[in-house]
């Protein structure tokens, strides 16, 4: 009988208390696949309907890789939150043209963000400012309008060098340095700011002979930043262990130059993804051991002042959803 307090159990046997551990054992695993399935309730914007073709592949690889994908308009009617409660962990913002989305403001992502959620957003040259001022809440900047990434050395193509290949990968933990030739970029340049509340990092950096450029007309071309000084892709992680990532390019993304970088970027993006997304990058800390040196089977709990003591933490890493020794 229940009376408000905690119901006592009289275990009789040992058949009732196999059956007991195994139901507990059983409510914590459907607890696990509940809280695993909701970081996988991911949302992604789009500002045209186009982009459902060309950047179908990059759709597709976040429902075989197990997400569960919704797609909305940047000016449809979507909710991040409903009755007080956060409906995707997961956010995807391939719509950085949009001026003033009707559902989604500014305040809006960087909640997202702070309640411990992950955000990737895919910039262009065509940016917003809402856009531009939401990233450098991330401290990142975004270059000046009019401007564009270029790399003579390394073009892609005769014609357009601003489509280039990217191979100054930063080692970042579970993403490949070398992928194929490099990853095929066109877009605008980004720069970093130290800011006290973040970890910021350049994922991809632009090599020797990039320049980001701004072409205007008023006051002609001027050279913004170049070589290892214009990043291409930011990463920031959050005190709160929230993640995101800035790409200076919506290209990148696409099945263009998915085909034309013959898979790398499709295999880059994958990687940057998991990051992204927590499925990698995360060290656990377990079996933390403390004792007086040369004493090691004598665990202390609070050793004396100017005692020397050796300290020990096994460490476990994450992949996918599973953590296995670094």
């Amino acid at each position: 009988e229940y009376m408000g307090s905690l119901p006592k159990f009289v275990i009789k046997d040992m058949k009732t208390w196999t059956i007991a551990v195994a139901l507990v054992a059983l409510c914590c695993v459907a607890l696990a696949n509940e809280e695993e399935s909701q970081r996988r309730r991911v949302l992604v914007i789009i500002d045209n309907q186009a982009l459902l073709s060309t950047h179908s592949q990059f759709l597709q690889d976040l429902t075989a890789q197990g997400f569960e994908v919704n797609v909305e308009l940047a000016n449809g009617n979507y909710k991040l939150k409903e009755y007080g409660e956060y409906k995707y962990d997961q956010l995807i913002l391939l719509c950085t043209s949009e001026a003033d989305p009707r559902s989604l403001k500014q305040h809006q992502i960087l909640d997202f963000f702070d309640s411990g959620r992950n955000v990737f957003i895919a910039a262009d040259v065509d940016i917003s400012r809402m856009f531009r001022l939401t990233i450098n809440d991330f401290g990142v900047e975004v270059d000046d309008v009019e401007s564009k990434v270029f790399d003579h050395a390394h073009a892609a193509s005769k014609i357009d060098h601003s489509l280039f290949k990217a191979t100054n990968i930063q080692p970042f933990p579970g993403i490949d340095t070398k992928v194929g030739d490099g990853i095929l970029f066109r877009g605008v340049g980004l720069t970093l700011t130290k800011y006290e509340n973040f970890q910021v990092f350049g994922l991809l950096r632009g090599n020797d002979f990039t320049y980001s450029l701004k072409q205007s007309q008023r006051t002609g071309k001027t050279v913004l930043n170049q070589g290892q000084e214009v990043v291409l892709i930011a990463a920031v992680q959050g005190r709160n262990n929230a993640r995101v990532v800035i790409s200076g390019s919506l290209d990148l993304l696409s099945n263009e130059l998915y085909e034309l970088s013959k898979g790398a970027n499709r295999k880059f993006v994958q990687q940057v993804i998991n990051w992204n997304f927590g499925l990698a990058g995360f060290i656990r800390a377990t079996g933390v051991h403390h004792s007086l040196q040369g004493l090691s089977l004598i665990h202390i709990s609070e050793p004396t002042r100017q005692a020397e003591i050796s300290y020990a933490v096994f460490c476990l890493k994450k992949k996918k959803n599973n953590y296995t020794n670094i």
